[in-house]
């Protein structure tokens, strides 16, 4: 599962799964689609473990592509757009309600496109989210609920 995979991810799925997450991580990853259209992300989660009840993580993940054909209504040819987004989160977990972890995300996005007349986007938000875990954990698969967008401030604005 996810959950419990140890992935940087786990952070901005559901908060609970830092728990899960032995050391700070950061993930790289460059995809071509086509030869002029490029893919990029970059995830990362940097968390410190105050014992085994509680954690607190920092994470990030940049998505940007590149050269994306812009057509108008009409199917004709506009120029080419670059979409670049990139998320931020504050994480406390914590495992003191055992066998639950509980999470708590404070969250930051901001997307830009760029065409002839660009575009920037802010949102806050905050979620949270619990998983069941069983003990012993070999062979068993971790159960989570996740609550997104409990409060939720939208920011639009343009360059």
């Amino acid at each position: 599962s996810l959950l419990s995979s140890g992935s940087a991810t786990v952070l901005f799925l559901n908060p609970a799964g830092m728990q899960f997450l032995e050391r700070s991580q950061i993930a790289f990853t460059y995809l071509r689609l086509k030869p002029d259209l490029d893919q990029k992300h970059m995830s990362y989660a940097i968390t410190y473990r105050f014992g085994d009840e509680f954690s607190l993580g920092l994470g990030g993940i940049s998505y940007l592509v590149d050269n994306i054909e812009g057509y108008n209504q009409d199917a004709q040819y506009t120029g080419s757009i670059d979409l670049n987004e990139s998320l931020f989160a504050l994480s406390m977990a914590s495992s003191i309600l055992s066998p639950f972890q509980v999470g708590l995300n404070v969250k930051t996005a901001k997307q830009t496109i760029s065409t002839t007349e660009p575009v920037n986007d802010r949102t806050y938000a905050f979620d949270y989210g619990f998983v069941y875990r069983q003990a012993p954990l070999s062979g068993k698969i971790p159960m989570g609920f996740l609550c997104h967008r409990v409060c939720c401030i939208r920011l639009v604005g343009s360059a």
